[in-house]
């Protein structure tokens, strides 16, 4: 990678996509109630009650990102997670600041997105996968 650090974080543009723990306010659905900060914030940084959408794991930063590319899947974070003593690395929505929220956003997938089977979950449970992931890894860097 060229920057020196990777950080996961959210509400910035990933360059390339899905490859830099970060997203942006790239289309959503319900962009309204989504969470925006006014600056980028590192995933671990965001409100473990607040919610997240994961749409994929795949087992390679190489596939996500292939992946993303041929379904041109943009503006949308990245991380890399532990499950199971394995690494993954998954493909994120967007961050919001209810689960009522995440329900509608992944209830309404635009067309391009319809079929992954979101799942909403708690940020809490993502940064403990992340930290857990960094671990196995070695590094915080992707």
């Amino acid at each position: 990678m060229s920057s020196p650090r990777a950080e996961q974080t959210a509400d910035r543009p990933p360059a390339p996509p899905a490859t830099t723990r970060q997203s942006s306010a790239a289309p959503r659905p319900d962009r309204e109630s989504s969470y925006r900060p006014s600056e980028p914030v590192p995933l671990t940084e965001v409100p473990p009650h607040y919610y997240v959408v994961q749409l994929v794991a795949l087992g390679s930063k190489e596939s996500l990102e292939y992946y993303a590319a041929r379904k041109a899947l943009r503006g949308m974070s990245a991380a890399r997670v532990e499950r199971g003593g394995q690494l993954f690395y998954v493909l994120l929505l967007g961050v919001f600041p209810t689960r009522a929220a995440a329900d509608e956003a992944a209830a309404n997938l635009p067309a391009a997105l319809s079929e992954f089977d979101p799942w909403v979950r708690r940020v809490e449970s993502l940064q403990e996968a992340i930290r857990r992931g960094d671990a196995l890894a070695g590094t915080s860097e992707i």
